[in-house]
């Protein structure tokens, strides 16, 4: 079940890759990002593998009544 106040909404950032990244909206407001990390610290590091990441906020959706599981 999809929860509809959550939005992945296509954004830049800095450190993740540019068209492979999204801004996470939580009712409207902005909590975090999710993406690839942006070719240019693959490169200086040397990573060899694929690294994906995110950040959220948790103070803007900790108070949220979130999925149990039901069996």
């Amino acid at each position: 079940r999809q929860n509809s106040a959550f939005e992945f909404i296509p954004a830049e950032h800095p450190a993740l890759h540019p068209g492979q990244c999204a801004r996470i909206d939580f009712k409207g407001k902005w909590v975090g990002w999710v993406g690839q990390l942006h070719p240019a610290i693959y490169q200086k590091f040397d990573l060899r593998q694929n690294v994906y990441l995110f950040t959220l906020k948790l103070s803007s959706i900790i108070n949220t009544l979130l999925p149990q599981y039901q069996q």
